[in-house]
């Protein structure tokens, strides 16, 4: 059996305006992923995408205003939150 598997991102779904294109060419690449597993599945070749996650480094803490680990936010709304702020993200437009 024939396994593809990209290397996408969490910024392929999330935007940032710190990383446009890179965003761009993540999601670029999602589509790519999804479009090649519709049309080579049936032929037995499986396509598929890995979006490892953020992982929390010293360099990470010092991005969100922590200094050990110890003092991150245990709660995991606090925690989101905070990496938001730190990273720019914009959060998606919720029609109302």
């Amino acid at each position: 059996m024939v396994v593809l598997i990209a290397i996408s991102s969490i910024s392929g779904t999330l935007s940032s305006p710190l990383s446009v294109a890179y965003g761009a060419a993540k999601a670029g690449l999602n589509s790519l992923t999804r479009s090649l597993a519709a049309e080579l599945g049936p032929k037995g070749i499986r396509v598929n995408a890995v979006a490892p996650g953020a992982t929390m480094t010293d360099r990470q803490l010092l991005r969100i205003g922590v200094n050990r680990f110890e003092d991150l936010p245990l709660d995991s709304e606090q925690m989101k939150e905070a990496l938001n702020q730190s990273s720019g993200r914009l959060q998606a437009a919720t029609a109302t």
